[in-house]
């Protein structure tokens, strides 16, 4: 009887707030079974103060608009709404751009199914609150809405963004070539440099100043990091093009897919079979999206893992009546629970996730941050990667929780976390019929404190310390002289540069040392490089186009004029005959690159190359496949039996489709010193290695190599039992260590060219240091750019 209480007095609320917010609305053009903002915001005010509901929703501000201030709504349901559990989340964001209305009819009706079902104890419906957290955005423009609803123009799209700061709101009533606003759709920072600039076309589609100008995208962005969602809908009505459609991420060019392409794809077509079509006659269709344009699809999928459909309702008809409206939110209900009950793991055509909890093995607490990544073995016996450089990479909550949806098959998993030995299943079932199950235990490194002593003082304020290992890097600000911390894991990489300097690198293997002394490092930097060459790019007359648009624009060298390169590309430019003699003795030789750069992740490739001027040896070799495209600086260092001359290439290499901004250096510098490389002396020597010689000789080959599928190292330490092989690349970074058991004779060893995390290296020089008791020997690897 109580309950039956509320619900009468809640549906009385209701009426009074429409009564209300009719009156304000009098001119609308629009149907008044739609929502106002007024009417959106009371609607919520007043489910508020119903209590039995405060047991299974909470309505929380997760925004304000760009221009008008107004608030942006967030609806959660739970079990326990006020508090982040361990449970699946979901996001269903209702209206986008302003004049396509019926995306907030359908989630104002999804909260309506939800507190109706809950109202009557329906089991579906208790079920999703007790197992789920669903957060429901109806609007998130809605200075748009009131543009729309005001009767101003019922075909505008944007906010209110004063794009021509001439402070009035400039817009043309009917379709198209409104001047202020912001397509939110354009706004978000993965690919935003694809959507459309201002004054281009009607306006209509301005992807904004910058990524992430308008607060509503920012309110949006910051509630998916914060809340690591599973999965998620946008609404919207097509204008022009198809209606009545699911979006998914992504076909770009009829060729390139994201590494999730096959569960994204079997969800979207089963999404699709569950939302019938407006003539009853058919269901919506289903594609990939096929531009990159900072859609806030693609940009969920890669930055923060959440799988999103755009989903097109409604008919070119953008704002039907009413009798249409219900119709269209009770069909599109169908595809929102589908969703639900996948997340869950209820459905009848695919249960198929795997899930579980990563912890710490010294302890059992939850890893928050542990990064979980799968690939998916093929039938004839291949891994296909589940991952790419253009995501960002999928970690743990709070709990230590994480969830990969997928389809059937058999998968290998890699858990690691910063301070704790990486944990690998290699095989594990995923099943169309349950969950798959599985949790990980990592144990942590041990904690070694470092005592690094800075020598130079004189002139000296600060000192860059950059520090890493194969899960973190951190970059320090310390003073001259004696600098203690704490670093947790079994190696250590450590680059220390200051001003005036030459830098230094150093490597240790800290499985070789204890925690129970400090490990204490010395730092002498070498005075005064000298300068071989340096360019600011204001004049290229000193370098040689090999092939392709090089172009130096504005003081920097650009790899094509246009903003964007061309498909298949093989092209290069050199400096030749770079004269190493400034000094007597060179012993070191450093590159520095003020640069910014983006091409296609792992498809198209940036090389940088550093060889003798008669091309027989090859000193450096780099790669970029991903994109950084801001001002940044890297240095490169290479060290010991350097010509007297180099020859520089700057290379470039696409494949025939999808293409970005290219290359674009501001400035280049290489540098030499006659200091000699300091060896590294932890000052702990009973771990110090020995060079061993007379008729105790090690020895070490390699074949094939150059390495295409496979290298195998044939090896042979005298009196030795055990012995570590550890892989650098050409920087001196260690990407590859493994121990090894030493037998009498020749021992073999074979090597597919992954690093620790189980992906293929780049292509270049590598080099292979075997290391015994009392020995070591190293032999260089050449990794072909086939593998």
């Amino acid at each position: 009887m109580k309950r039956m209480v509320i619900k009468i007095f809640s549906l009385l609320l209701l009426i009074t707030v429409q009564v209300r917010s009719a009156d304000i609305v009098t001119d609308s053009v629009i149907d008044t079974r739609y929502h106002t903002y007024a009417e959106v915001v009371a609607y919520l005010d007043s489910i508020q103060q119903i209590p039995a509901y405060n047991a299974i929703l909470d309505v929380r501000q997760i925004g304000i608009s760009n221009n008008e201030e107004l608030p942006i709504y967030a609806v959660k349901f739970s079990d326990n709404p006020t508090v982040d559990e361990d449970e699946a989340a979901l996001l269903f964001l209702g209206q986008c751009h302003a004049e396509e209305i019926l995306g907030l009819e359908i989630t104002m009706g999804l909260i309506d199914s939800l507190l109706h079902g809950f109202d009557s104890f329906n089991p579906h419906i208790i079920s999703i609150i007790q197992n789920l957290e669903v957060w429901i955005v109806p609007t998130y423009n809605p200075e748009g809405l009131r543009v729309v609803h005001d009767g101003l123009d019922v075909t505008y799209r944007k906010n209110k963004t004063d794009n021509n700061g001439n402070g009035t709101f400039d817009f043309v009533p009917g379709i198209g070539y409104d001047i202020d606003g912001v397509d939110f759709n354009r706004n978000y920072n993965f690919n935003w440099i694809f959507g459309d600039a201002y004054e281009v076309g009607d306006y209509d589609y301005y992807r904004g100043p910058t990524p992430f100008s308008e607060s509503e995208v920012r309110a949006i962005a910051d509630l998916a990091h914060q809340e690591n969602f599973l999965l998620s809908v946008a609404y919207h009505s097509a204008r022009s093009g198809t209606p009545e459609i699911i979006y998914y991420s992504w076909e770009w060019e009829q060729s390139k897919t994201p590494p999730d392409h096959e569960v994204i794809s079997d969800m979207a077509t089963t999404l699709s079979h569950r939302i019938i079509n407006e003539s009853g006659d058919g269901n919506y269709a289903v594609t990939p999206g096929k531009t990159p344009r900072g859609n806030a699809h693609d940009w969920f999928y890669t930055q923060t893992g959440a799988i999103q459909f755009l989903i097109e309702v409604g008919t070119n008809n953008l704002q039907p009546n009413s009798s249409i409206i219900d119709d269209t939110v009770q069909r599109n209900l169908e595809g929102l629970f589908y969703l639900m009950d996948r997340a869950f793991g209820s459905t009848p055509e695919s249960k198929a996730q795997i899930r579980g909890v990563v912890t710490d093995n010294s302890d059992g607490f939850a890893l928050e941050g542990a990064q979980v990544r799968l690939a998916k073995w093929n039938s004839q016996g291949s891994l296909t990667e589940l991952e790419g450089l253009m995501m960002e990479p999928r970690v743990s909550d709070e709990y230590g929780r994480y969830r990969r949806l997928v389809t059937q098959g058999t998968y290998r998993v890699i858990a690691s976390a910063p301070g704790f030995v990486a944990d690998t299943v290699g095989t594990i079932l995923a099943s169309d019929s349950y969950a798959t199950i599985l949790d990980f235990s990592l144990e942590p490194m041990p904690i070694h404190q470092i005592i690094l002593d800075l020598t130079q003082t004189e002139g000296i304020e600060t000192y860059e310390v950059i520090i890493w290992d194969e899960e973190v890097r951190d970059t320090l600000a310390l003073s001259p002289g004696l600098n203690s911390f704490n670093w947790q894991s079994n190696y250590l990489n450590l680059k220390v540069s200051t001003d005036g300097y030459f830098p230094e690198l150093h490597q240790h293997d800290l499985t070789l040392f204890s925690t129970d002394l400090p490990l204490n490092i010395s730092v002498t930097l070498p005075q005064g490089p000298t300068t071989a060459y340096s360019t600011n790019f204001d004049d290229i007359s000193d370098w040689n186009i090999v092939s392709g648009p090089w172009i130096a624009m504005n003081g920097r060298l650009n790899s094509q004029e246009e903003i964007f390169y061309s498909p298949e590309l093989d092209v290069e430019i050199r400096l030749a005959n770079i004269d190493l003699t400034v000094v007597d003795d060179i012993q070191r030789l450093g590159i520095y690159l003020r640069h910014a750069y983006e091409v296609e992740w792992q498809k198209d490739t940036l090389i940088m190359e550093l060889w003798s001027s008669d091309e027989s040896e090859l000193l450096l070799r780099h790669e970029w496949v991903d994109q950084q495209y801001e001002n940044h600086v890297e240095t490169f260092l290479i060290h010991d039996d350097l010509p007297t001359s180099a020859l520089l290439k700057l290379q470039m290499k696409t494949d025939s489709t999808v293409v970005f901004r290219g290359w674009n250096l501001d400035s280049l510098a290489i540098f030499v010193s006659e200091a000699e490389a300091v060896s590294i002396d932890p000052a702990q020597e009973e771990h110090t290695l020995r060079e061993f010689s007379g008729d105790q000789q090690a020895s070490a080959s390699l074949s094939p190599n150059p390495l295409k599928a496979y290298t195998q190292l044939q090896y042979t330490l005298p009196k030795s039992n055990l012995a570590t092989v550890k892989i650098y690349d050409i920087r001196g970074r260690e990407i590859y260590t493994q121990k090894l058991q030493v037998n009498p004779g020749v021992n073999s060893w074979t090597w597919q060219g992954q690093n620790l995390t189980g992906h293929p290296v780049s292509a270049g020089l590598y080099f292979v240091h075997l290391i015994g008791v009392q020995e070591s020997v190293t032999t260089k690897l050449m990794v072909m750019s086939s593998f």
